[in-house]
């Protein structure tokens, strides 16, 4: 748990990067302006073990396609539990793993 509570700013970096570009209403600017007590947050309730994940939101697409997004927060949290379950679990997981990141791209089996 420790090692998640000081990998939170790696997927925070990560997660600005990913929606610079969204609309200047997105809830990744609040979360932008408000790091330093959000970061606190985070690592409370991760720390008691009580954060929750809020419902998905729903856009509709230009095309009326509904497009499903996470919270900023919980895609940061998801990223930072991702990193710590990736390092923890990747010695002990078959090289037959082709899905995960730093494993080699391998077309599956289907018989």
């Amino acid at each position: 748990m420790k090692f998640l509570l000081r990998v939170i700013d790696a997927p925070y970096h990560w997660l600005c990067t990913r929606r610079r570009k969204k609309n200047h209403n997105a809830d990744i600017w609040d979360l932008c302006w408000r790091w330093q007590t959000e970061k606190i947050r985070i690592q409370t309730a991760l720390r008691k073990g009580n954060y929750r994940l809020t419902p998905l939101q729903w856009f509709l697409s230009k095309e009326g396609e509904v497009i499903e997004v996470y919270s900023a927060r919980d895609a940061l949290v998801q990223k930072a539990v991702s990193i710590v379950l990736t390092r923890q679990l990747l010695p002990d997981l078959s090289p037959d793993c082709y899905h995960l990141k730093g494993q080699g791209y391998r077309a599956p089996c289907i018989d």
